[in-house]
Protein backbone atom coordinates (compact mmCIF):
# COMPACT_ATOMS: atom_id res chain seq x y z
CA UNK A 1 0.00 0.00 0.00
CA UNK A 2 1.42 3.38 -0.74
CA UNK A 3 1.97 5.84 2.53
CA UNK A 4 -0.90 8.68 1.86
CA UNK A 5 2.17 10.82 2.64
CA UNK A 6 3.52 9.86 -0.23
CA UNK A 7 0.59 10.48 -2.55
CA UNK A 8 -0.40 13.93 -0.85
CA UNK A 9 3.02 15.10 -1.51
CA UNK A 10 2.53 13.84 -5.30
CA UNK A 11 -0.42 15.86 -5.87
CA UNK A 12 1.10 19.21 -3.83
CA UNK A 13 4.57 19.37 -5.64
CA UNK A 14 4.18 18.11 -9.23
CA UNK A 15 2.15 20.65 -11.13
CA UNK A 16 -0.45 18.96 -13.52
CA UNK A 17 0.54 21.98 -16.14
CA UNK A 18 4.46 20.87 -15.50
CA UNK A 19 3.17 17.07 -16.59
CA UNK A 20 1.82 18.42 -20.02
CA UNK A 21 4.43 20.62 -21.06
CA UNK A 22 7.03 17.80 -20.35
CA UNK A 23 4.68 15.70 -23.07
CA UNK A 24 4.47 19.15 -25.48
CA UNK A 25 1.12 19.83 -24.19
CA UNK A 26 0.50 23.88 -23.73
CA UNK A 27 -2.22 26.04 -23.04
CA UNK A 28 -4.36 28.11 -25.28
CA UNK A 29 -4.73 30.80 -22.74
CA UNK A 30 -4.73 32.00 -19.12
CA UNK A 31 -6.87 33.67 -16.91
CA UNK A 32 -4.91 33.97 -13.77
CA UNK A 33 -4.90 30.65 -11.73
CA UNK A 34 -6.86 28.83 -14.47
CA UNK A 35 -5.09 27.23 -18.13
CA UNK A 36 -6.81 26.17 -20.89
CA UNK A 37 -5.88 23.32 -23.41
CA UNK A 38 -7.43 21.66 -26.03
CA UNK A 39 -7.92 17.90 -24.37
CA UNK A 40 -5.24 16.07 -24.19
CA UNK A 41 -7.79 12.99 -23.82
CA UNK A 42 -10.19 13.17 -27.40
CA UNK A 43 -10.22 15.29 -29.57
CA UNK A 44 -11.81 18.47 -29.43
CA UNK A 45 -12.09 21.69 -31.49
CA UNK A 46 -13.24 24.08 -28.65
CA UNK A 47 -10.66 23.62 -26.07
CA UNK A 48 -12.63 22.62 -22.96
CA UNK A 49 -9.82 21.12 -20.21
CA UNK A 50 -9.17 23.29 -17.80
CA UNK A 51 -6.37 23.57 -14.67
CA UNK A 52 -6.43 25.59 -11.53
CA UNK A 53 -3.05 25.99 -11.12
CA UNK A 54 -4.11 27.17 -7.40
CA UNK A 55 -5.77 23.31 -6.39
CA UNK A 56 -3.66 21.89 -8.82
CA UNK A 57 -6.93 20.13 -10.27
CA UNK A 58 -8.25 19.59 -14.08
CA UNK A 59 -11.44 18.89 -15.56
CA UNK A 60 -12.62 18.78 -19.14
CA UNK A 61 -16.11 20.90 -19.67
CA UNK A 62 -17.59 18.15 -22.05
CA UNK A 63 -16.40 14.65 -20.35
CA UNK A 64 -17.61 14.55 -16.97
CA UNK A 65 -14.78 11.83 -15.77
CA UNK A 66 -12.14 13.93 -17.03
CA UNK A 67 -11.46 15.70 -14.20
CA UNK A 68 -9.26 14.50 -10.94
CA UNK A 69 -5.50 15.58 -9.26
CA UNK A 70 -2.43 15.09 -11.10
CA UNK A 71 -2.29 11.41 -10.40
CA UNK A 72 -5.97 10.78 -12.35
CA UNK A 73 -4.42 13.00 -15.09
CA UNK A 74 -1.37 10.37 -15.72
CA UNK A 75 -3.91 7.44 -15.00
CA UNK A 76 -5.85 8.78 -18.21
CA UNK A 77 -3.11 10.21 -20.14
CA UNK A 78 -1.33 6.85 -19.82
CA UNK A 79 -4.24 4.74 -19.73
CA UNK A 80 -2.16 2.80 -16.22
CA UNK A 81 -3.67 2.27 -12.79
CA UNK A 82 -3.00 4.14 -9.56
CA UNK A 83 0.10 2.58 -8.68
CA UNK A 84 1.61 2.85 -11.74
CA UNK A 85 0.49 6.30 -12.32
CA UNK A 86 2.63 7.03 -9.04
CA UNK A 87 5.61 4.93 -10.04
CA UNK A 88 5.45 7.43 -13.17
CA UNK A 89 4.99 10.59 -10.86
CA UNK A 90 7.85 9.69 -8.41
CA UNK A 91 10.18 9.37 -11.58
CA UNK A 92 9.52 12.91 -12.77
CA UNK A 93 9.52 14.13 -8.83
CA UNK A 94 13.38 12.89 -8.29
CA UNK A 95 13.71 15.05 -12.32
CA UNK A 96 12.50 18.10 -10.24
CA UNK A 97 14.44 17.80 -7.40
CA UNK A 98 17.72 16.66 -9.31
CA UNK A 99 20.28 19.51 -8.46
CA UNK A 100 21.32 20.57 -12.19
CA UNK A 101 18.32 20.12 -13.82
CA UNK A 102 20.12 20.71 -17.50
CA UNK A 103 20.70 18.24 -20.21
CA UNK A 104 24.28 18.40 -20.40
CA UNK A 105 24.94 17.59 -16.78
CA UNK A 106 26.28 19.61 -13.58
CA UNK A 107 26.77 23.03 -14.42
CA UNK A 108 28.91 24.25 -11.81
CA UNK A 109 31.21 22.15 -12.76
CA UNK A 110 31.68 23.43 -16.19
CA UNK A 111 31.91 26.46 -14.86
CA UNK A 112 35.87 28.54 -14.24
CA UNK A 113 36.44 29.26 -10.84
CA UNK A 114 35.08 32.94 -9.58
CA UNK A 115 33.47 34.91 -7.32
CA UNK A 116 30.31 33.43 -8.81
CA UNK A 117 29.20 29.83 -8.34
CA UNK A 118 25.82 27.79 -9.58
CA UNK A 119 24.56 25.67 -6.70
CA UNK A 120 21.48 24.82 -8.43
CA UNK A 121 19.06 24.65 -11.58
CA UNK A 122 16.08 23.69 -10.99
CA UNK A 123 12.47 23.67 -12.43
CA UNK A 124 10.75 27.29 -12.03
CA UNK A 125 8.91 27.06 -9.14
CA UNK A 126 9.54 29.70 -6.77
CA UNK A 127 6.40 31.85 -6.09
CA UNK A 128 8.67 35.08 -6.48
CA UNK A 129 10.27 34.70 -9.63
CA UNK A 130 6.50 32.91 -10.80
CA UNK A 131 4.88 36.29 -9.80
CA UNK A 132 7.90 38.20 -11.51
CA UNK A 133 7.95 36.32 -14.76
CA UNK A 134 3.94 36.69 -14.95
CA UNK A 135 4.32 40.66 -14.49
CA UNK A 136 6.21 40.67 -17.36
CA UNK A 137 3.48 39.20 -19.81
CA UNK A 138 4.81 35.36 -19.88
CA UNK A 139 2.93 32.51 -19.07
CA UNK A 140 4.15 29.91 -16.34
CA UNK A 141 4.06 27.32 -19.36
CA UNK A 142 6.14 29.08 -21.62
CA UNK A 143 8.58 29.95 -19.16
CA UNK A 144 8.88 26.84 -18.00
CA UNK A 145 9.69 25.74 -21.43
CA UNK A 146 12.77 28.29 -21.82
CA UNK A 147 13.88 29.29 -18.28
CA UNK A 148 15.38 27.97 -15.19
CA UNK A 149 15.33 28.93 -11.91
CA UNK A 150 18.99 29.37 -11.24
CA UNK A 151 20.63 29.35 -7.15
CA UNK A 152 24.13 30.65 -7.02
CA UNK A 153 26.61 32.39 -4.72
CA UNK A 154 27.95 36.23 -5.17
CA UNK A 155 30.93 36.98 -2.68
CA UNK A 156 29.50 34.89 0.26
CA UNK A 157 25.76 35.79 -0.40
CA UNK A 158 23.09 32.99 -1.53
CA UNK A 159 20.38 34.60 -4.34
CA UNK A 160 18.54 33.04 -7.38
CA UNK A 161 16.69 34.34 -10.06
CA UNK A 162 15.28 33.30 -13.49
CA UNK A 163 17.91 32.02 -15.68
CA UNK A 164 18.03 31.25 -19.43
CA UNK A 165 21.03 29.37 -20.77
CA UNK A 166 23.64 29.95 -23.43
CA UNK A 167 25.32 28.17 -26.22
CA UNK A 168 28.13 28.04 -23.61
CA UNK A 169 26.70 26.91 -20.81
CA UNK A 170 26.47 29.99 -19.21
CA UNK A 171 22.99 31.95 -18.33
CA UNK A 172 21.05 35.71 -18.35
CA UNK A 173 20.09 36.00 -14.69
CA UNK A 174 17.20 38.22 -13.90
CA UNK A 175 14.61 38.31 -10.80
CA UNK A 176 12.85 41.77 -10.72
CA UNK A 177 14.86 43.41 -7.91
CA UNK A 178 18.40 44.55 -9.51
CA UNK A 179 19.39 41.12 -11.09
CA UNK A 180 19.82 41.58 -14.64
CA UNK A 181 23.52 39.94 -15.38
CA UNK A 182 24.97 36.97 -16.78
CA UNK A 183 26.80 34.10 -14.89
CA UNK A 184 29.41 31.26 -16.36
CA UNK A 185 30.94 31.52 -20.10
CA UNK A 186 28.70 34.81 -21.54
CA UNK A 187 27.32 33.77 -25.01
CA UNK A 188 24.67 34.07 -27.39
CA UNK A 189 21.81 31.44 -27.65
CA UNK A 190 20.41 29.52 -30.56
CA UNK A 191 17.01 27.89 -30.17
CA UNK A 192 16.36 26.09 -33.38
CA UNK A 193 13.04 26.79 -35.57
CA UNK A 194 10.12 24.42 -36.38
CA UNK A 195 10.08 25.27 -40.07
CA UNK A 196 12.76 23.69 -42.38
CA UNK A 197 15.17 26.37 -42.70
CA UNK A 198 15.75 25.43 -46.16
CA UNK A 199 12.37 26.52 -47.44
CA UNK A 200 12.56 29.13 -44.77
CA UNK A 201 16.09 31.01 -44.98
CA UNK A 202 15.32 33.56 -42.33
CA UNK A 203 16.72 33.92 -38.74
CA UNK A 204 15.29 36.24 -35.74
CA UNK A 205 17.64 37.90 -33.68
CA UNK A 206 16.38 39.31 -29.70
CA UNK A 207 18.63 41.64 -27.54
CA UNK A 208 17.47 39.65 -24.52
CA UNK A 209 14.98 36.62 -23.70
CA UNK A 210 12.41 38.54 -22.23
CA UNK A 211 11.62 40.00 -25.59
CA UNK A 212 12.14 36.50 -27.56
CA UNK A 213 9.75 35.08 -25.04
CA UNK A 214 7.41 38.23 -25.54
CA UNK A 215 7.41 37.82 -29.24
CA UNK A 216 5.96 34.12 -28.82
CA UNK A 217 3.59 35.34 -26.33
CA UNK A 218 2.35 38.21 -28.57
CA UNK A 219 2.33 35.64 -31.36
CA UNK A 220 0.16 32.63 -29.79
CA UNK A 221 3.28 30.04 -30.61
CA UNK A 222 5.27 27.59 -28.82
CA UNK A 223 8.58 28.11 -30.70
CA UNK A 224 9.53 30.18 -33.50
CA UNK A 225 9.05 28.97 -37.04
CA UNK A 226 13.06 29.65 -37.96
CA UNK A 227 16.20 29.55 -35.95
CA UNK A 228 16.57 32.34 -33.56
CA UNK A 229 19.23 34.04 -31.93
CA UNK A 230 19.67 36.01 -28.23
CA UNK A 231 22.30 38.34 -28.03
CA UNK A 232 21.88 37.92 -24.15
CA UNK A 233 24.30 41.18 -24.46
CA UNK A 234 25.20 43.76 -27.07
CA UNK A 235 28.53 42.86 -26.66
CA UNK A 236 28.20 39.53 -28.54
CA UNK A 237 26.65 41.07 -31.62
CA UNK A 238 30.11 40.42 -32.91
CA UNK A 239 29.86 37.00 -32.21
CA UNK A 240 26.73 36.27 -34.07
CA UNK A 241 28.19 37.88 -37.60
CA UNK A 242 30.34 34.83 -39.02
CA UNK A 243 26.73 33.00 -38.64
CA UNK A 244 24.04 35.48 -40.33
CA UNK A 245 25.88 35.27 -43.75
CA UNK A 246 24.00 32.23 -44.98
CA UNK A 247 20.14 33.83 -44.08
CA UNK A 248 18.52 35.20 -46.99
CA UNK A 249 16.28 37.77 -44.31
CA UNK A 250 17.26 38.47 -40.97
CA UNK A 251 14.60 39.45 -38.74
CA UNK A 252 15.63 41.84 -35.86
CA UNK A 253 14.26 42.91 -32.42
CA UNK A 254 16.46 45.42 -30.81
CA UNK A 255 15.82 47.63 -27.55
CA UNK A 256 15.09 51.10 -29.00
CA UNK A 257 17.20 52.74 -27.38
CA UNK A 258 21.04 54.01 -28.06
CA UNK A 259 22.61 50.35 -27.42
CA UNK A 260 19.93 48.48 -29.85
CA UNK A 261 20.28 51.30 -32.45
CA UNK A 262 24.14 50.56 -32.37
CA UNK A 263 23.15 46.89 -32.72
CA UNK A 264 21.16 47.29 -35.49
CA UNK A 265 23.91 49.57 -37.45
CA UNK A 266 26.18 46.87 -37.08
CA UNK A 267 24.12 44.30 -38.22
CA UNK A 268 22.98 46.45 -41.19
CA UNK A 269 27.02 47.70 -42.39
CA UNK A 270 27.35 43.82 -42.74
CA UNK A 271 24.28 42.66 -43.98
CA UNK A 272 21.73 44.02 -46.94
CA UNK A 273 18.95 41.52 -45.71
CA UNK A 274 18.32 42.85 -42.09
CA UNK A 275 14.76 43.94 -41.95
CA UNK A 276 14.09 45.98 -38.33
CA UNK A 277 11.41 44.64 -36.46
CA UNK A 278 10.98 47.49 -34.08
CA UNK A 279 8.47 49.55 -35.72
CA UNK A 280 6.32 46.80 -34.15
CA UNK A 281 7.00 48.07 -30.87
CA UNK A 282 8.25 51.85 -32.06
CA UNK A 283 6.55 53.71 -29.00
CA UNK A 284 8.15 51.92 -26.70
CA UNK A 285 11.27 50.45 -25.26
CA UNK A 286 11.61 47.22 -26.60
CA UNK A 287 9.50 44.57 -27.16
CA UNK A 288 8.62 43.39 -23.75
CA UNK A 289 7.78 46.82 -22.73
CA UNK A 290 4.83 46.48 -25.59
CA UNK A 291 3.68 43.30 -24.31
CA UNK A 292 3.23 44.28 -20.93
CA UNK A 293 1.25 47.37 -22.28
CA UNK A 294 -0.77 45.74 -24.50
CA UNK A 295 -1.88 43.19 -21.35
CA UNK A 296 -2.73 46.52 -19.05
CA UNK A 297 -5.33 47.72 -21.54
Amino acid sequence: MIPTAEIDHIKKSIGIIDVLASRGIMPVSQAQNELTYHSPLRNDQKPSFHVNTQDNVFKDVVVHEHRGDVIRLVQLLDGVSFSMAMQTLRQFDSLLEQPSFFLSGSIAQSLPASKDKIREVKLLQNPALIRYVESRGISIAIARMYLREVHYSHNSRYLYAVGFTNDSEGYALRNGVGCKRNIGPSDITTLSGSAVETTYNACNVFEGFFDFLSCLVYYGVQAPKCTTYVLNSVANVHRLLPTLTKYTKINVFFDNDKAGKGCLDTLQQHFPTVYDCSSLYTRHNDFNDFLTNLSAK
